[in-house]
């Protein structure tokens, strides 16, 4: 009896089925969840919510406009993982559910990593545009924040 392995024939139809299913895993996307939109108030201004909402909703809400990147499907992967940690940390659509301190803490924690650069993080804000703030829009973001921790501790 012949080797299977130097049946060419046979061969060829394994090494099909194996580009074939590796091909499927790389090629099609993973599903990415996005949960419906939920009314919220204003979070932090009506000028800075617009940014917020663009810069650092697409990780932290239920609103989610996954970039064309999250297509590919190892790197959706992660994405997902990402933007679920994210959720995790600091979800914005569930803003009016939290406490007043809770509220402060988010806003906080949000203060530290815009002021030190961390989030939007580096690999995101290099693919994603939209992620991208000017110093304008920084000054604007951090101001406002600033302002509306205040508000919350008195």
């Amino acid at each position: 009896m012949k080797n299977i392995l130097e049946n060419k024939p046979v061969l060829a139809v394994l090494a099909g089925l194996a580009v074939v299913w590796v091909g499927g895993i790389v090629l099609l996307p993973a599903s990415v969840h996005t949960a419906d939109e939920s009314p919220r108030e204003i979070i932090i201004s009506s000028e800075s919510d617009p940014l917020f909402e663009r810069i650092c909703f697409d990780c932290h809400s239920n609103q989610v406009d996954y970039p064309w990147f999250t297509r590919i499907p190892l790197v959706s992967l992660v994405v997902g993982h990402q933007v679920s940690s994210g959720r995790d940390s600091l979800n914005f659509s569930n803003w009016n559910e939290l406490d007043r301190d809770e509220k402060a803490g988010s806003i906080e924690h949000s203060l530290e990593v815009i002021l030190d650069g961390t989030m939007p993080p580096l690999a995101f804000r290099f693919l994603n545009k939209k992620s991208r703030m000017t110093f304008d829009e920084f000054t604007i973001m951090t101001r406002d924040a600033n302002r509306a921790l205040e508000k919350l501790k008195q």
